[in-house]
């Protein structure tokens, strides 16, 4: 059901906690897509370690091209139509999952939902450019449908705010929602 794409560059010291917390998910439907961004470090022998436990990770090692293109390249290998994101230093409470996959039975029409951080009240506003921009919602946060993030893709040119702009130009289109749950730790 769900694909996560999880981008990383010399993380291999931090790593492990943030793939944990996906397999410790209490919804089980998954595939973990680590698409490493050109790490010097021992990245690669720490996801391999763990993919010999754990069958439903995949490794791709990719020329430094910085994380937009890392999770373009994720999406385009996901084979689940829901996409998630987690970056290598961040936690997904074990609630993540089974909360998006609860809400998207319950609103089947909506393509884009997103969850709160820990220790974060949601805060309505007028229109969805403003929810975005005001919530300040992180990759980590988001649940697409990979049809939407396909025809919108992260835009390349952007190292910093990168995910914010793309929800900008998704909501221009499609209706967000937010699981008004708490379901993700953001460390850094």
């Amino acid at each position: 059901m769900f694909s996560i794409i999880l981008p990383t560059y010399n993380r291999a010291a931090i790593i492990q906690d943030s793939i944990k917390s996906v397999i410790e998910q209490t919804y089980q439907y998954w595939e973990l897509i680590v698409v490493d961004d050109g790490s010097t470090d021992n990245t690669e022998d720490c996801i391999k370690n763990l993919m010999l436990k754990e069958n439903r990770i995949k490794y791709i090692y990719q020329h430094n091209q910085e994380r937009s293109q890392a999770r373009n390249n994720g999406i385009k290998i996901a084979k689940y139509k829901w996409i998630c994101f987690l970056d290598s230093d961040d936690i997904f409470l074990s609630n993540h999952l089974q909360t998006f996959y609860e809400n998207i039975q319950n609103y089947p029409r909506i393509n884009f939902f997103y969850s709160l951080k820990e220790r974060e009240e949601h805060i309505d506003f007028h229109n969805k450019h403003e929810t975005i921009l005001i919530n300040s919602i992180h990759s980590q946060q988001v649940c697409l449908r990979k049809k939407i993030l396909l025809e919108n893709t992260f835009n390349k040119k952007l190292n910093i705010g990168e995910d914010v702009e793309l929800w900008m130009r998704i909501a221009c289109k499609e209706d967000l929602l937010c699981t008004n749950t708490e379901t993700v730790k953001i460390i850094s």
